[in-house]
């Protein structure tokens, strides 16, 4: 017995016949109603596709937090505008990699850049852009209680 967790409707038919086949026929219904692929969320955020896929990068010991990753709160660059261009890193950041690069159309070693930015550290999956690590685990978190609760509702 165990809570298979799956974006595709088929798979977790698949998973039914293996993994629930014990349980009532309501009980396996209410088990399909939480899944992904039912409950996506506004934003698209699926807290417990993400539950499983920490599950399966912890049972294989495949390392998931990037170091920091970085969304720019405020950018001053002291040119004239159209004489610069600004390049964000809008991947991860690690040892050494830059956060922005400004290519001035002519030199100038006057240009000032300052900036600020935010920064966390994130859960990387292929496929997805990363996501921060305290607000992803609140969410599955939350997640985990209201599937649990109403999975209450038939034991």
């Amino acid at each position: 017995l165990a809570f298979p967790i799956t974006t595709d409707r088929d798979k977790f038919n698949a998973a039914r016949k293996r993994r629930l086949n014990t349980l009532p026929v309501a009980v396996q219904a209410a088990v399909e109603r939480t899944q992904p692929y039912n409950r996506t969320h506004k934003s698209g955020w699926q807290p417990l596709w993400w539950l499983s896929q920490l599950n399966d990068i912890d049972k294989h010991r495949l390392a998931v937090l990037s170091p920091i990753a970085g969304a720019p709160d405020r950018l001053e660059i002291g040119a004239d505008p159209g004489t610069y261009q600004a390049l964000w890193n809008s991947g991860t950041y690690e040892d050494g990699t830059p956060i922005l690069r400004v290519i001035l159309t002519r030199p100038d070693p006057n240009v000032f850049v300052d900036l600020d930015l935010t920064g966390a550290v994130v859960i990387k999956a292929e496929g997805q852009r990363p996501i921060g690590v305290i607000l992803s685990l609140r969410s599955i978190r939350r997640e985990v209680g209201v599937v649990a609760r109403y999975l209450g509702l038939f034991f």
